[in-house]
């Protein structure tokens, strides 16, 4: 045990959590994920507090009936991503007072790591073990579906400062408390329904969330005298989301974090190839080519010319990645259309009541926020976080660099500060494209812009790759990150040499003190030629390229596109606040919610997860 643990057994701590009964088998799956994982000392730490949150009094019961033992949350300090717990005292805290408290105790007693991606990673291998833990709890702890259902209803309510709140709170707690509460309800309803609307919250009563689970849970087995036998009624979707539809989406986002989910059980979005097909109708295709940065006339690379046998041989590499994308051009494959979004600007005309400009105007503004927090990101949290500052920044509240760094990110929505930094600029249209290309290309490519290419991780080992096939053992020095990887690359070649071994930023030249990314147009030149050899746009190749090459670049991707992918985040979404995916999409596009999380295949690996939004912010 540590010794953080072993405090425990002796004395309650300062924080309020309590000592663990031992030994027992609430231990097993610590000592397991022990053995498998090799914990660190601080990993070790973090476990034991959960398990006395979880067994004890300082863990927090949620109205959806489940428990929280940490809440953990990530944060940035002196260069490393710390996990820290946000749940003391049998409540969950507010980030910056979690921050506090850490920092209190000593931050280094935490566990640390080098990136974000680290700290989700680890953190959802520990959890796999915590998740068993939460399990035999409730084996032990069965919960009262009653009790679990009316701990829905009161939780929002129980501190509202709303007019009429106190009263609505009596209220539930009352009628929550009572047989045959349904009937109460249905009354007390009709007459507080004045009140209820002065307070902001009249669709207490009518969530059908509660009503549903309330009917299923004592319609017919055991609960006859409590509750009327009804069945459960349909999904009926509310004109507004609540608060509580707002802090259930923020737990599931903390759910998901990483993970893969299941795909869409319903698509709201259509994904035939004739909703693709409309989309250089309804989206204006207008090339950027001439905002990109490239070389000036009679100007050398940077980076003692490592990319001139790119230039030299741009027509030879294009022709290679023309041959390999052609059966997939034949075929209609719609791994070509990863940014073909007009099925979603019809959705949103359909459900949201935009019009296409308007439509139009959101998939920019998203695509903004998405290509900001892109880089160094994988796939979930990019869409997620992009919803995320649309969310905030619709309702008032724009994660601003200031604010990032008073509040830092809330669990569930992690960010590195260059990603708020580079979505404030794209918000207020201050991005500058000339020194840092790569996210204002995806921006266009993403919102359904198909005439230019998105020079990312993918696409520049994919470049280098088949410059070595043209002519084996030509790749520069410079595209290596050590002499060895070099020299082992000159001796055995591409295929022996590791995705890390590669350097595959892009190199910039300053002129009167303008930064210019001059190796970005000679590394995507390549793929505007092979789209011209296929007769197709130059996203189309470039989508093409992130799957076909995925083996060889190491960031295999699933075969999804933005249209899938948002399916997947809008159902996840639903399920998440029990309304139909139609009023998600409405809500989401309104600026009302932001979505829980997105999709994939449902046993994605995390080096699938290095996937299609792993991209590299160049400097």
């Amino acid at each position: 045990m540590s010794d953080w643990y072993l405090g425990q057994l002796a004395a309650q701590d300062e924080y309020g959590d309590v000592p663990l009964p031992r030994p027992g088998p609430r231990t097993e799956n610590r000592n397991a994920a022990q053995v498998d994982l090799n914990m660190t000392p601080e990993e070790r730490d973090l476990y034991d507090r959960h398990l006395s949150n979880l067994w004890g009094t300082g863990g927090v019961d949620n109205p959806d009936g489940s428990r929280s033992t940490l809440f953990q949350a990530g944060t940035n300090v002196g260069g490393r991503e710390y996990n820290i717990p946000t749940v003391y005292d049998g409540r969950k805290l507010p980030f910056d007072e979690a921050l506090a408290r850490a920092k209190q105790q000593g931050i280094d007693k935490f566990p640390s790591y080098p990136t974000v991606e680290a700290s989700e990673a680890r953190y959802d291998q520990m959890h796999g073990y915590m998740d068993r833990d939460t399990g035999q709890y409730f084996e032990q702890h069965p919960q009262d579906p009653f009790e679990r259902a009316a701990q829905r209803v009161r939780a929002p309510y129980r501190n509202l400062p709303a007019p009429g709140s106190n009263r609505i709170g009596q209220l539930a707690e009352q009628i929550t408390s009572m047989p045959s509460w349904l009937d109460v309800a249905t009354q007390q309803m009709a007459r507080d329904k004045e009140a209820f609307q002065t307070g902001g919250i009249g669709s207490l009563l009518a969530d059908t969330s509660v009503a549903q689970e309330l009917a299923g849970g004592f319609g017919g087995g055991g609960f006859a005298g409590r509750t009327k036998n009804v069945g459960a009624p349909a999904i009926v979707s509310r004109a507004s989301p609540t608060m509580g539809d707002i802090a259930a989406i923020k737990e599931a986002a903390v759910g998901y974090g990483r993970k893969g989910w299941p795909d869409a059980t319903r698509e709201v979005f259509k994904t035939t190839p004739e909703a693709y097909a409309e989309t250089a109708k309804l989206v204006p295709q207008v090339s950027i080519k001439d905002r990109l940065p490239g070389p000036l006339a009679g100007e050398k690379l940077p980076n003692k010319g490592r990319a001139d046998p790119i230039v030299s041989n741009t027509d030879a590499i294009a022709e290679r990645i023309a041959q390999r994308l052609a059966p997939w051009v034949e075929q209609g494959d719609p791994r070509l259309k990863f940014y073909h979004t007009a099925p979603v600007i019809r959705g949103l005309e359909k459900n949201a009541g935009m019009s296409v400009p308007e439509a139009n105007t959101f998939m920019r503004g998203w695509a903004g926020q998405g290509a900001a927090t892109s880089p160094r990101t994988q796939t979930p949290p990019n869409l997620r976080n992009s919803s995320y500052l649309m969310y905030e920044r619709a309702r008032g509240e724009p994660l601003t660099p200031e604010r990032y760094k008073r509040e830092g990110n809330i669990p569930g929505f992690p960010m590195m500060g260059m990603h708020v930094d580079l979505a404030d600029k794209f918000a207020r249209g201050t991005e500058k494209a000339w020194s840092n290309p790569k996210p204002t290309t995806f921006r266009e490519n993403w919102s359904g812009n198909l005439r230019d290419v998105t020079g990312d991780t993918h696409n520049i080992r994919s470049t280098l790759y088949e410059m070595d096939q043209v002519k084996p053992g030509s790749l520069p020095r410079g595209w290596f990150t050590t002499d060895d990887a070099f020299k082992k690359y000159k001796k055995e070649g591409f295929a022996s040499i590791d995705a890390g071994d590669i350097v595959d930023t892009l190199g910039t030249k300053t002129v009167d003190k303008v930064s210019r990314q001059s190796e970005y147009l000679p590394m995507t030149a390549p793929w505007y030629g092979a789209a011209e050899k296929l007769g197709v746009a130059p996203a189309e190749v470039q989508s093409g390229g992130w799957f076909n090459y995925g083996g060889i670049t190491g960031l295999q991707s699933p075969p999804k596109t933005i249209t899938n992918l948002l399916n997947d985040q809008v159902d996840a979404t639903a399920r998440a606040i029990n309304q139909p995916p139609e009023k998600v999409v409405e809500w989401w596009a309104r600026g009302k919610i932001p979505l829980a999380g997105v999709g994939g295949a449902a046993a994605l690996t995390p080096e699938v997860l290095g996937s299609i939004a792993a991209q590299d912010e160049y400097r």
